[in-house]
């Protein structure tokens, strides 16, 4: 016993359907969770009891092995954003 041709197609619809669902709550879901993230990881109270104190700032000596891309010249790490493009 088999699925038709108009049931099967059907069913490949309502999977994409599906997949775009999940694909969009997931994106909702967690661009809450990075900013929450975000926000938490600049609060002076975690950064005491995770003991960064010793690494911040991050100074652009530290993250200069950042390398563009062929495509964008631009590099990023972290909070620091490199221009790749040289100076003539």
């Amino acid at each position: 016993m088999g699925l038709n041709a108009n049931e099967m197609t059907d069913s490949l619809n309502y999977q994409s359907e599906l997949w775009a669902e999940l694909a969009a709550y997931l994106q909702g879901a967690w661009k809450g969770l990075a900013e929450a993230f975000e926000n938490f990881r600049i609060d002076p109270t975690f950064i005491a009891d995770v003991g960064l104190e010793r690494f911040l700032p991050i100074y652009p000596t530290i993250a200069s092995n950042v390398l563009p891309s062929q495509t964008c010249s631009i590099g990023a790490s972290g909070m620091m954003v490199y221009d790749g493009k040289k100076s003539s």
